[in-house]
């Protein structure tokens, strides 16, 4: 990548989350002037603040009460596990808190790139124009605006109610019973979360030959499995 004098910047990363961060602070290592715009009300991510990062420390929390309930084949009897899901799901705030808070941290510091909070659209190969009515040029461009989630395409569940897997994430309360619709790996992931904190019965409708990731049949728990 080369340096171009008629342009503000040699490289706009356009989504300031871990991959965008990553990429500003190698290119800056390298000399090259470079601008972060991120277009979010959260500075951090979509893998620290809805993705990885919770579902990670959701499912430790599900490993810990999934071993605590198994103590005995370790010849620990502990008569009587209780999951105190408020408080799982205040740790996994926590975390995500801290981790975030770093994230600002260093995209805002200002020694070694740009940063600006607004949202960008193109004007032309080489100009953004942004959401605070500024414009900015650059060479190069990388877009890592992360994703969200899309709407159901099955009509008749916004008549009978669904979360969404962002929203799992800020329950405050455990539902009793629960199908994950997909198999994929967000659905599989966050398969695992619920039974061990407390919800009986979950079952995976996939629309696939067989489930992604870690696999629907080792979900604990899991009541059935269907292939759609």
């Amino acid at each position: 990548m080369k340096k171009d004098e008629g342009m503000e910047y040699d490289l706009a990363v356009i989504g300031g989350g871990s991959g965008g961060y990553a990429a500003a602070r190698t290119a800056a290592s390298l000399g090259l002037k470079t601008v972060v715009i991120e277009g979010g009300e959260e500075i951090g991510g979509l893998c620290i603040l809805r993705g990885c990062m919770p579902t990670k420390a959701l499912l430790q929390s599900a490993e810990v009460a999934h071993i605590a309930q198994k103590a005995h084949v370790w010849g620990i009897d502990i008569p009587q596990v209780q999951i105190n899901f408020p408080n799982v799901m205040a740790r996994k705030n926590f975390l995500i808190d801290d981790f975030a808070g770093f994230c600002r941290e260093q995209l805002t510091r200002g020694d070694r790139f740009q940063f600006i909070q607004a949202k960008a659209k193109f004007l032309d190969p080489h100009t953004l124009l942004l959401s605070n009515g500024s414009q900015l040029s650059a060479r190069h461009f990388l877009v890592s605006t992360g994703s969200r989630v899309s709407p159901s395409p099955i009509g008749s569940l916004m008549d009978v109610g669904y979360i969404t897997s962002d929203e799992v994430l800020k329950l405050s309360k455990l539902p009793s019973s629960v199908v994950v619709l997909g198999g994929g790996v967000v659905a599989v992931e966050l398969g695992p979360v619920l039974p061990p904190s407390g919800s009986p019965d979950i079952g995976c409708a996939a629309k696939f030959p067989s489930p992604q990731g870690a696999g629907c049949g080792r979900i604990p728990n899991i009541i059935r499995c269907i292939y759609c």
